[in-house]
């Protein structure tokens, strides 16, 4: 699978993306999708980025490469995006990568409120601890904030994974 460029490439209003990855990705918009062609990516392992490098290594290596950061405060290197959701019309062509046997309609019926739990409600825990603190080298701990946005990576099959980025504000 190859990266589709979008022809908006994402650029946030006020704040700043962690890299270069900008490039690759739209903002995510609910209202163009249908709800029943988002996947949970858990069924190809239980780590998102282990998830998509089961299905699109290339993209995955890329992808992590440009949104690595280290945070100076906790001594850890995270990566700004993380991602969360599988959007196709063919789950079909993605049943070889997953790590336990089970047919797509079972997929389709676990992933069937997906969009409710993790786009709407937004990030869990590990989610959180996954995307770090958001600070960086020569960032102190008063000079700004940090907030998430949700993108979206269009592949030329028509597929997409749809990931949640952080997103940095100076006071």
């Amino acid at each position: 699978m190859n990266i589709l460029l979008p022809t908006e490439p994402y650029q946030h209003a006020y704040g700043d993306l962690y890299g270069h990855y900008g490039q690759f990705f739209q903002k995510f918009e609910l209202s163009h999708y249908d709800a029943h062609d988002f996947y949970s990516l858990r069924v190809f392992d239980v780590h998102p980025w282990k998830s998509i490098r089961t299905f699109a290594p290339e993209v995955t290596e890329k992808l992590q490469s440009l949104s690595q950061y280290q945070c100076p405060y906790l001594e850890q290197t995270y990566h700004a995006l993380l991602p969360r959701i599988l959007i196709t019309k063919n789950p079909e062509r993605y049943a070889t990568y997953f790590r336990h046997p089970m047919s797509v309609d079972i997929w389709r019926f676990i992933s069937y409120d997906i969009y409710e739990y993790s786009i709407k409600d937004g990030l869990t825990s590990i989610d959180h601890c996954l995307l770090g603190t958001g600070y960086r080298l020569f960032a102190l701990m008063t000079d700004g904030h940090h907030d998430y946005d949700d993108l979206v990576l269009t592949f030329d099959n028509g597929d997409a994974l749809v990931f949640t980025s952080l997103i940095w504000f100076n006071k």
